[in-house]
């Protein structure tokens, strides 16, 4: 996690042991597997569009609600 930060601070993507897209990936796989274990079934996942496939209720525990003020 220091390197990560420092990586940040210092904007060198060189201090890095893998690059971002190798982490966000490895990251999603993990969230994905929660949702499906929450919902407690099998779900289709499009990696291109990042979002389930026919499921709109998976599809909205990609996100949660951010507490007000903050908001994306």
């Amino acid at each position: 996690m220091g390197l990560w930060l420092e990586a940040i601070r210092r904007r060198d993507p060189s201090l890095l042991n893998a690059p971002v897209e190798v982490g966000h990936r490895s990251a999603t796989v993990c969230h994905l597997a929660n949702i499906a274990m929450e919902l407690g079934r099998e779900l289709k996942w499009d990696p291109a569009a990042e979002q389930f496939l026919g499921d709109e209720e998976a599809n909205r525990l990609r996100h949660r609600a951010y507490r007000q003020p903050w908001r994306l």
